[in-house]
């Protein structure tokens, strides 16, 4: 009869509605759990990156810091070619210099005291050179120098 009919249909349609809500669940969860995947891997990846961004922070400062110590050197070897023969004897007048402060400030701006360093080395011994000075001995920006005449080390 017609009521088995739509009791048949019904039931059928129960049925696919009870599979298809089934399914809806089980896409539901892996969706889920994918994107929980996901997620998870996104912490992961920004973890990673957020490390290598530190560590790349940590190498371009010792980068700079070894090219600024290397234009030093650079300055230093071209700055052997002033030469002024020691005192030979008699009374002499020794001048030391140095920049204040200087260790907290190769740490603080590695790149900007290295070219001051140079500058600053160069010009000494430029200086130095004009009025006689004999260097005695150099470190790093302090400098020992040696003066037969105490005029020249008062101007120095």
């Amino acid at each position: 009869s017609e009521l088995d009919y739509l009791k048949g249909e019904l039931e059928s349609m129960v049925k696919k509605y009870r599979e298809l809500q089934k399914k809806y669940e089980e896409l539901r969860l892996r969706s889920k759990e994918e994107a929980q995947y996901l997620i998870n891997s996104q912490e992961s990846l920004l973890h990673q990156f957020q490390n290598i961004q530190k560590e790349r922070e940590k190498l371009t400062k010792k980068l700079k810091s070894l090219k600024a110590k290397a234009k030093l050197m650079e300055s230093e070897q071209s700055a052997k070619s002033y030469h002024v023969d020691p005192p030979k004897e008699g009374p002499v007048t020794i001048v030391s210099t140095g920049v204040q402060g200087s260790a907290g400030l190769w740490q603080d701006r590695p790149k900007v005291m290295g070219e001051a360093t140079m500058l600053h080395n160069a010009l000494i011994k430029n200086i130095a050179y004009e009025f006689g000075g004999y260097e005695m001995k150099w470190e790093g920006d302090s400098f020992t120098y040696v003066f037969e005449k105490l005029g020249n080390a008062i101007e120095f």
